[in-house]
């Protein structure tokens, strides 16, 4: 018969392992707090979720004291579904972060997680739950948001840019074009490249966006092409926006060279006039110089000048449609001007 081996000989080894098991399991509690809710004495939960501070003495967003409001139900929800940050309830921020009772663009981007553990009232839970509820499916109208969904390949569907080109081009007229109740700025560009893109309706264009009218559309395109006029076009069209030398070394097509059997220090330059579709006007003289025999339609004629490689150095005009405003004659008139700069190119 075998002798029973003592207890005392393994009750080394078995201390070890149960120290060594509280030791490991006292790490993974560490590591994993953040996945433990706790009740408090007085009845609140607190749970794993990010946060950000509260306060009622001034905005949370950027500290100021002044011209406060509480933060609405619908910027909550908003922030919790976007970013995954609860807000506190009595929290307070300026009304000039608020648009339409929904935080800007700019104000999401300046909130960030300050707590990774939140404290729940009993009214804080409800509510919270009611942010988780998903909302009923009805039109969400469409928006070039920071936090839109679109896909670069929807924004270059939409308006002929991708989305990082979207963004370049934003950066010109952010400071120019101001939000309202009704869009965000960068929605309003847009709505302006959808139009010229796609050519839809201003009407059609007020119910994508969820705009109150067609004029309201108006407007945008008035802001946006002031916007543009100012910064964008100083920098990118005309003649004196980039040197001849500069449009030789950087936007010549060598093939164009070899073709034409250019000198190298030579400018070639694309010249051709293209059509802009306008109504009829009610003016007799004007419908009849802006009518186009070749297009059976009334028009205006821009004259496009264009590098090899498609870099657009200026559209000049528009001219009229009649047979006195050909490609050649307007050229010509172009070119005979004594304050004409197109000559500068060559």
């Amino acid at each position: 018969m075998d002798n029973p081996q003592p207890i005392h000989e393994n009750s080394e080894t078995i201390s070890t392992q149960s120290n060594s098991n509280s030791e490991t399991l006292s790490s993974l509690q560490s590591t994993q707090v953040s996945l433990h809710s706790e009740i408090t004495a007085e009845g609140k939960i607190i749970l794993p979720l990010g946060s950000c501070s509260s306060t009622q003495r001034y905005c949370f967003i950027c500290k100021s004291p002044n011209s406060r409001t509480r933060v609405p139900d619908k910027a909550i929800a908003q922030v919790w579904r976007e970013k995954k940050i609860f807000i506190p309830r009595n929290n307070r921020c300026c009304h000039n972060h608020l648009n339409n009772d929904l935080f800007t663009e700019d104000a999401m981007q300046l909130i960030q997680i300050m707590r990774r553990r939140t404290l729940f009232s009993e009214v804080d839970l409800i509510k919270f739950i009611g942010f988780l509820t998903p909302l009923p499916t009805v039109f969400n109208s469409l928006s070039f948001g920071i936090a839109s969904p679109l896909t670069s390949i929807d924004y270059a569907n939409l308006t002929g840019l991708n989305k990082d080109d979207f963004n370049d081009l934003y950066s010109f007229c952010s400071g120019n074009i101001r939000n309202s109740s009704n869009r965000s700025a960068r929605d309003a560009l847009g709505i302006f490249l959808m139009k010229l893109r796609l050519n839809i309706s201003q009407a059609t264009l007020a119910t994508m966006f969820r705009l109150d009218s067609q004029p309201m559309v108006s407007s945008i395109f008035d802001s946006v092409m002031n916007a543009l006029t100012e910064k964008f076009v100083p920098t990118n069209l005309g003649y004196q926006h980039k040197s001849r030398e500069d449009f030789i070394a950087q936007d010549q097509c060598r093939f164009a060279e070899i073709l034409l059997k250019a000198d190298p220090e030579s400018s070639i330059v694309v010249a051709d006039g293209t059509y802009l579709y306008i109504q009829k006007p009610s003016d007799c003289v004007l419908q009849r110089k802006t009518y186009s025999n070749h297009k059976c339609r009334n028009l205006v004629k821009p004259m496009m000048f264009v590098t090899t490689t498609g870099r657009i150095i200026s559209a000049d005009g528009p001219f009229f449609a009649n047979n006195s405003n050909n490609d050649a004659s307007i050229l010509k008139d172009l070119i005979e001007k004594p304050e004409s700069e197109l000559m500068n190119l060559f």
